[in-house]
């Protein structure tokens, strides 16, 4: 009869959760207007240069972003205010 082997998942190398460990997750701070402009245009940026890397992308949509008069980023401004405000207030 074969002897089982014993196996500890402490001693595998993974590192595992410790008890209550799942309740402290930390809460991302809410997106800025530039990050919601650039989560909505990153795909039009791509399908229009699609052999480039992310990091050309990023520089991409920062000069698009730099590019816009302040009306036109009003319409990410106010969103994100308002999100940001009630994450600081809770």
């Amino acid at each position: 009869m074969q002897e089982e082997e014993s196996f500890s998942v402490r001693d595998s190398g993974l590192d595992l959760l410790e008890p209550g460990e799942s309740e402290k997750k930390e809460v991302r701070r809410p997106m800025n207007a530039f990050l919601i402009f650039c989560k909505r245009h990153r795909s039009i940026v791509r399908e229009k240069n699609p052999d480039l890397d992310n990091r050309s992308v990023t520089r991409i949509l920062g000069g698009l972003w730099a590019n816009l008069k302040e009306d036109e980023k009003m319409y990410l401004y106010r969103p994100s205010q308002t999100v940001q405000r009630c994450f600081y207030e809770s």
